[in-house]
């Protein structure tokens, strides 16, 4: 079992997530809008799911956020970035933040903090 996935968006969604579904997108592209620093490509979060048969999370900015779980007893999760630098943060706490990291055009400014301390 695994809990590593990504966040994907069906095609007429704005803003959308990292990847999408039929789109191919670049980093250039990704670096002109929020920047890779500030997008996440992967999440280690649940419920866990057969690793040959991966089970993403579909992203949908007008909506809640699907509910996730995570693999530690602390509701922690990792998260990789577009980059490939690795942050740890919570879950449960500011979704605006967390929406503003899972997608790629929607201009918004995200603090960290937020969503990094356990609250």
């Amino acid at each position: 079992m695994t809990y590593y996935k990504v966040f994907y968006s069906k095609p007429d969604m704005k803003p959308r997530a990292g990847f999408t579904l039929g789109k191919p997108l670049t980093l250039g592209q990704m670096t002109v809008n929020d920047g890779t620093s500030n997008t996440i490509a992967m999440i280690e979060a649940g419920p866990p799911v057969l690793w040959y048969k991966p089970d993403d999370i579909e992203f949908d900015p007008k909506a809640q956020l699907p509910n996730m779980v995570s693999p530690w007893k602390d509701k922690r999760v990792n998260i990789g970035m577009f980059d490939g630098s690795v942050r740890s943060a919570w879950l449960g706490t500011d979704e605006e933040t967390w929406k503003g990291l899972i997608t790629f055009n929607g201009g918004e400014t995200v603090d960290f903090s937020k969503i990094e301390q356990n609250k």
